[in-house]
């Protein structure tokens, strides 16, 4: 029998099984759409006229299925690495017409605002009301994060009535039927997207389960008025949690239940065209990977908290590499750069995305918001991303998004919105995080990555306490003082990079014994992209 060490005592390797969640991925305009069968194509500009192309499939879902409640009714639930919190809709919740547009977090500072009345006294709640359908403040080229609003039930989820039955399609959980379900009557819950839809209800704690796995007494909550037509499954740190007191979220939950020893997951997006992925919980797939781990320190660009909330780790360099050797540096700088599977594409300050438009002759777009270039077939060439000695190569075929005219493209990585330059990060999305096989260690709060290698073979260790062959970077105990002093240099020159805000918006020989579950993850595409 196999064994592993933790803190210097034998444990059975028996004692825990990594929990894998399977995921297919879905495309299509809206999450209806994407069960049919044309979600399985990838997403493109389509001809509108003579004049316009639009985007097809333009968004992509990786979702789950979990079971709820004593009744386990089962429910599809969008899984983001970049929020914490689980919701999903009461099946007698008032749907109203949900939208297709891609979903946002506009404001992460007045999230933050809100994060201090935790030490508030219990009574204190925020005055907001509930934002109207119509009110569409939504930017097609921003993140696909929530954007969380502890607020009182006061007002109304307004909108269309068109929506009847939408946001039940993907599954429901009937409160009343479920004998364990209790209700939590201090808080309400509120969730509001930069798109206008929203939902409202209640918190509560249940059984929750995928596969044959379960825990008990899970705190998450029931929307009974949605414009939103799908719930959330937020895998992310406790501190981004939207409600006044931390709780246990899933991932928690599995190890305090003795799930799993962590509080770990392994992200494996696998290639651009594949129709599945994985998430494992509790483990690491050592055949999903080249080289070695390397762990790297969960870093904070906030400076509205001292507490660690989203997932951004040390970043050294970007450098574009052309297949005759041509090496153009992007940034020497060292920034934060969260790693966010609720975002499509990659977020780079202005002077690097004009750096890399320049090198790729591309040239930006009034009508569409980005950068229009002749498709690069040229699968030698590569932007790589240093982190301290570990550099992720991602080809520029990786970073473009195609169109129906197989001529043109448009390059994936956009220019970031800002609230503030104070805190200048970058946001590396799906076309980066493909092409990383990263585990997220939030009991060690570190996030170890290596270059992936797309494989279906397995090599799956049970982690108990810290992961075989993990490499340490020993460059980023200065990290912190040096992106202070990157920051101030910037702010004196005016050349400050800009800030938007994370996450909602994928990732087999030893461990035969895994348990899988048939899954989908959630993040959404751009939308609404029109050519020169």
């Amino acid at each position: 029998m196999k064994l592993l060490k933790l803190s210097g005592m034998a444990v059975v390797a028996m004692a825990f099984e990594p929990l894998r969640l399977d995921f297919t991925v879905r495309r299509g305009n809206n999450l209806i759409e994407a069960q049919g069968p044309g979600g399985v194509e990838p997403p493109m500009l389509r001809k509108r006229d003579s004049a316009e192309m639009e985007l097809t499939n333009a968004q992509t879902y990786y979702m789950c299925t979990l079971k709820f409640g004593s009744n386990s009714d089962e429910v599809k639930v969008l899984v983001d690495t970049g929020s914490s919190d689980l919701w999903v809709s009461s099946h007698d919740v008032n749907c109203l017409a949900p939208s297709t547009q891609k979903r946002d977090y506009r404001n992460f500072e007045a999230f933050l605002e809100r994060q201090h009345k935790r030490d508030e006294p219990s009574g204190t709640t925020d005055e907001n009301t509930d934002p109207s359908k119509t009110e569409n403040k939504w930017n097609p080229f921003a993140f696909t994060t929530i954007f969380y609003s502890n607020a009182p039930a006061t007002g109304d989820v307004t909108g269309s009535s068109d929506g009847s039955g939408e946001c039940t399609k993907l599954g429901s959980f009937a409160t009343e039927s479920s004998n364990s379900w209790k209700v939590n009557q201090s808080e309400s819950f509120f969730i509001q997207y930069a798109d206008g839809t929203a939902a409202k209800g209640v918190w509560g704690t249940d059984r929750v389960g995928f596969d044959q796995t379960f825990v008990d007494g899970l705190t998450f909550a029931v929307a009974n008025k949605s414009s939103s037509d799908v719930g959330v499954l937020g895998i992310g740190l406790q501190g981004l949690e939207s409600t006044l007191n931390k709780y246990s979220n899933l991932p928690m939950k599995l190890k305090e239940q003795g799930k799993i020893a962590k509080n770990l997951y392994s992200l494996y997006l696998n290639s651009q065209d594949a129709k599945t992925g994985s998430i494992l919980f509790g483990g690491v797939d050592h055949a999903k990977y080249e080289g070695d781990l390397l762990a790297l320190p969960i870093v904070s660009s906030e400076k509205l908290t001292h507490q660690i909330i989203r997932l951004e780790v040390p970043l050294y360099g970007i450098n574009l590499v052309g297949s005759n050797n041509q090496n153009i540096s992007v940034t020497n700088n060292k920034y934060p750069a969260l790693l966010d599977s609720g975002t499509t594409l990659t977020y780079l300050p202005k002077a690097m995305v004009q750096t890399i438009a320049n090198a790729l002759n591309a040239d930006y777009s009034q009508r569409n918001g980005g950068y229009m270039m002749e498709c690069i077939t040229d699968s030698n060439a590569y932007l790589d991303f240093d982190f301290a000695g570990k550099v992720i190569r991602v080809p520029i075929t990786d970073m473009q998004v195609g169109t129906s005219s197989s001529k043109y493209c448009m390059l994936g990585i956009m220019t970031q919105d800002s609230d503030s330059s104070s805190n200048p990060y970058l946001v590396l999305g799906d076309n980066f995080l493909r092409n990383a096989y990263i585990v997220y260690d939030l009991d060690d709060m570190i996030i170890s990555m290596a270059q992936v290698k797309f494989t279906d073979e397995e090599n799956i260790e049970v982690i108990t306490s810290t992961i075989s062959g993990l490499q340490t970077a020993s460059a980023v105990t200065s990290f912190a003082s040096q992106m202070e002093n990157t920051q101030n240099a910037q702010l004196s020159t005016g050349s400050s990079s800009h800030s938007g805000s994370s996450s909602s918006d994928k990732k087999n020989n030893a461990k035969t014994t895994s348990v899988g579950i048939s899954c989908m993850l959630g993040s959404l595409m751009i939308c609404g992209m029109f050519l020169l």
